[in-house]
């Protein structure tokens, strides 16, 4: 199958409007709505240029799959590319390159935007108050994205992560909800913030959520009555919780920063084994390990020695440490191999 390339501009009112080339792009929602929940195959790559792109209606193309061999990709770029296909050089760099946001945005507003399985996203904006925010099917990717979800409605999220999905250098934050909901999914790198009820909420068991930021939000990473919740290395700040759940399953959780919230760890039952080490207990944390303990079934060990973790600017949104830190060279070594 040849690789078909699709261009999407919406600062553009000429042309033929069909997606061919740059010149002749999809420029209004209602055209694009109708490539991709009638035409869109495996293998199609949607280029789309920076500019705002506000849906006229719900984009339901979950029917349009691409294949673990054949995904469809869409690819954000910057204002007054050319090329066709366009190259790296053009890919819209925000958060990745560290200048000025230059990617394009779905203004889903309460329209839902519902994408198919094996569907990879890289350098999008999605901006939403639907109920499920942006959301994808099977075994989809989310690079270098972010996600807004600003409804005044509680329990919204800014991306709904379909099963095996893989979440990667991506921000999110919703309102009144939560970041994001995983359904079996693998994050990494990740900011969330801002969000009232939750960093992410998993859904069904085997997460990994590995090199987040979570920042001012209820809990961090809410567990529920999942299994195999996997936390390593990640850093929670003016949360109320940093992890949370009712019942608690075997999960690890290395290596964590822990600073400004009520709880750390916080769950009302606990029936499997659990491994906890090395997770920093910062300045205002109410209750480090508030849950409930049975004998032989929980392992914890707050090695690192509590008190202030001295990020470079926490109210700047900079989490890095400082190399006056206590936690410099104190977390558990991730060596391979035998020594």
């Amino acid at each position: 199958m040849a690789i078909k390339n699709v261009y999407v501009d919406s600062n553009i009112a000429s042309g033929s409007n069909d997606g061919t080339t740059w010149a002749n792009a999809f420029y209004t929602a209602a055209a694009l709505e109708t490539y991709l929940e009638a035409t869109l195959a495996a293998e199609d790559v949607v280029w789309v240029m920076e500019g705002t792109i506000t849906l006229n209606a719900s984009w339901d193309f979950s029917g349009r799959d691409g294949t673990t061999a054949n995904p469809i990709t869409f690819i954000g770029v910057k204002s007054g590319t050319s090329a066709e296909p366009p190259v790296y050089a053009d890919w819209a760099d925000a958060n990745m390159g560290g200048g000025a946001d230059d990617r394009p945005v779905f203004a889903c507003a309460a329209n839902e935007f519902y994408a198919g399985s094996n569907t990879k996203f890289f350098n999008i904006t999605w901006t939403s108050t639907s109920s499920l925010g942006a959301r994808g099917s099977y075994s989809c990717l989310w690079f270098n994205c972010k996600f807004n979800n600003s409804s005044g409605s509680a329990g919204r999220y800014g991306l709904y992560s379909g099963l095996y999905n893989n979440v990667v250098a991506c921000e999110s934050q919703s309102l009144n909800g939560h970041a994001m909901a995983s359904l079996i999914s693998s994050t990494y790198f990740c900011y969330f913030h801002d969000s009232d009820l939750t960093g992410v909420l998993t859904a069904n068991n085997n997460h990994s959520v590995v090199f987040c930021i979570f920042n001012n939000c209820g809990s961090g990473v809410n567990c529920s009555d999942d299994y195999k919740v996997n936390v390593i290395n990640c850093t929670f700040y003016n949360c109320v919780t940093a992890v949370s759940g009712t019942t608690s399953y075997g999960g690890v959780y290395i290596n964590n920063i822990i600073d400004t919230v009520t709880d750390g760890f916080k769950w009302t039952t606990q029936t499997d084994l659990n491994f906890l080490w090395n997770n920093h207990e910062g300045n205002a944390v109410t209750d480090m390990w508030d849950l409930v303990e049975e004998t032989l079934v929980a392992y914890k060990d707050n090695a690192v020695s509590s008190g202030d973790p001295k990020f470079v600017s926490s109210a700047g949104g900079n989490f890095a440490i400082q190399r006056s830190s206590p936690l410099r060279n104190a977390g558990m070594s991730m060596k391979l191999g035998v020594s």
